[in-house]
């Protein structure tokens, strides 16, 4: 059946902490961010981004939600729809769903069609991810908040064999279960890589790398984490017709490690090239955050590794919004990532380009 309106909860709470770090961290100005909120209930979650400025689109099954959500915004966008059944088809920035995560009742009937998401308390989940790559790019982030009572290996199956990265953005422990946030992004250019597809990337990498899984998305290739011995390592293999990607990786990594700059080169090939595993943040969403002394400590360790490769003319690029593309390891200690695109070039612009990023939180 359907319920009244499902009003904020500690389940909402979460959520809109995790969706304003996603806001915060994004690489576009808040009025270009366009948010949908799947299952929006009352909307507390909607609103939450658009008091931050971003272009909302709130979906709900319960008519009278959708209701409660015009009275308070009459120029709100809102459909009332099936998860994705009656919602144009258009990419999202950020698609938030604090989806029915409890498990149906133990007769199999359904209580609340707000807060049981099926036998398996996933299977509403799993209907919406096999939906939403029509409503995301590549660069998307999907929030979706489920439960430990929920089938969370089945869950990660999908996602993993689907080909979609995930981490868990946020977490909290309740009386009788956990909440988790996973955020979730597309690997792949268009439609998900077949199980077929991912085998054949899969197999480029030896035998000595164990506990393979797919881990992320670059813009030419998938990242897999797996470890050598002891050691956790990122791999990155190219996508069909982007070769070069891991010849160029390599190469250029190699002379970033000789001015210690850049994750240890491990092994390079043309089929693949394996390197250190850096654990850390986002160096934007690090920044959000950090104190002024620690941003200060940050931006002049990164300024000298950014100067010795200005010094033997070594251009990165992608340094004026390198939001993706540097890590803050626990100790402070930054880590530039992601060497595919740079080359040598006669007026290196390393350092300036950087500064133009400092100036936004230098004000």
């Amino acid at each position: 059946m359907i319920s009244e309106v499902y009003e904020p909860a500690e389940d909402s709470f979460l959520m809109v902490e995790a969706l304003q770090e996603a806001i915060n961290g994004h690489e576009k100005n808040n009025k270009d961010i366009k948010v949908l909120d799947m299952g929006a209930g009352s909307g507390y979650v909607g609103f939450a981004a658009k008091d931050m400025g971003c272009q909302v689109t709130f979906v709900d099954i319960n008519q009278k939600a959708v209701d409660m959500i015009r009275e308070r915004d009459k120029r709100a966008t809102v459909f009332a729809s099936d998860l994705f059944f009656r919602v144009p088809k258009k990419t999202h920035d950020i698609v938030v769903f604090n989806t029915p995560y409890l498990p149906n009742e133990e007769d199999g009937s359904i209580h609340d069609v707000a807060l049981h998401g099926g036998p398996k308390g996933t299977d509403i989940a799993l209907r919406f991810l096999k939906q939403i790559n029509k409503y995301i790019d590549d660069d998307s982030t999907v929030l979706m908040l489920v439960s430990s009572l929920g089938d969370l290996k089945d869950l990660e199956n999908f996602l993993t064999t689907h080909c979609f990265s995930f981490t868990i953005a946020a977490k909290k422990k309740l009386f009788h279960e956990e909440l988790f946030i996973y955020n979730i992004r597309r690997l792949d250019n268009s439609t998900n890589l077949s199980k077929e597809a991912l085998a054949i990337l899969t197999a480029h990498i030896p035998e000595k790398y164990t506990g393979v899984q797919v881990y992320a998305r670059g813009k030419r290739g998938i990242i897999f984490k797996a470890k050598l011995g002891d050691e956790l390592v990122a791999i990155k293999v190219p996508l069909e017709g982007r070769e070069s990607v891991a010849v160029l990786e390599g190469k250029h990594l190699k002379t970033a490690n000789k001015l210690r700059i850049g994750p240890k080169l491990i092994e390079e090939s043309s089929k693949y090239v394996a390197m250190e595993f850096v654990q850390g943040e986002l160096i934007g969403e690090f920044l959000e955050q950090a104190s002024d002394e620690e941003k200060e400590e940050i931006f002049e360790k990164i300024l000298k590794q950014l100067e010795l490769m200005d010094r033997i003319k070594f251009n990165k690029f992608e340094l004026t919004n390198p939001y993706k593309h540097i890590i803050i390891k626990e100790g402070l200690e930054p880590i530039l990532i992601d060497f595919e695109r740079a080359k040598f070039t006669s007026r290196p612009k390393n350092v300036n380009q950087f500064k133009e990023y400092m100036k936004k939180f230098m004000e």
